[in-house]
């Protein structure tokens, strides 16, 4: 007598199942390629300067179920914080953006009771910030119309300096969105600007001339 051999079937998920396997995955490959922030740890009298990403925010620690302060900062990291120090980067008004200098001191080696924490706003770095070149992107957002202002007074006819720069800041924009579209990105600050204004007043005025 022969064996009948019986092949087993494989059954395909239902739609419903394939919707939900798709999405599981999907949800897998997303916690994938999005790496936990590094969590920074304070050693003792070692002040660290940080770039502030979020307002501090209220929560629980796990350890020692006491309050604490979650940050949110530059280059995926983050911190938790004592209320002490957020307290005083709350009294110094820091704001989003901000960099901030936090050490924890130990005045006397070995013993914990003596530690204080410190937390200053970073005015230094701050002040730099406001100094770096512009994109000329950013100038020409920062640059409110004559027309949009309160109580504007009547439009006369552009001078040729207001249209030379208002050509130099269009064309310094559409060069930038240009070279971060080919993976090249080059920025114009105010000095470059004003060059390429200057270059087109006196190029209109040798063609005004040689007309």
């Amino acid at each position: 007598m022969h064996k009948v051999r019986t092949q087993k079937t494989h059954n395909p998920p239902q739609r419903g199942e394939e919707h939900q396997h798709r999405k599981n995955t999907s949800m897998n490959t997303n916690t994938t390629s999005q790496p936990k922030p590094e969590v920074i740890r304070f050693v003792t009298n070692q002040p660290i300067s940080l770039i502030l990403r979020s307002q501090g925010t209220s929560v629980e620690s796990r350890f020692s179920h006491s309050e604490q302060f979650f940050y949110k900062l530059d280059d995926n990291r983050c911190m938790y914080v004592h209320p002490i120090v957020h307290n005083k980067l709350k009294e110094q008004g820091a704001q989003i953006g901000d960099t901030v200098t936090i050490c924890k001191r130990e005045l006397k080696p070995g013993n914990a009771a003596s530690i204080i924490w410190d937390a200053q706003i970073d005015h230094k770095a701050h002040e730099a910030d406001l100094h770096k070149p512009q994109a000329g992107v950013q100038l020409l957002e920062r640059t409110p119309s004559l027309d949009e202002m309160p109580d504007a007074p009547e439009r006369k006819p552009p001078t040729r300096l207001e249209f030379a720069l208002r050509t130099a800041l269009e064309a310094a924009k559409g060069a930038e969105e240009y070279s971060k579209s080919i993976g090249r990105p080059v920025m114009f600050d105010k000095d470059d600007i004003r060059l390429m204004a200057q270059t087109l007043v006196i190029n209109a005025y040798r063609d005004g001339r040689a007309a």
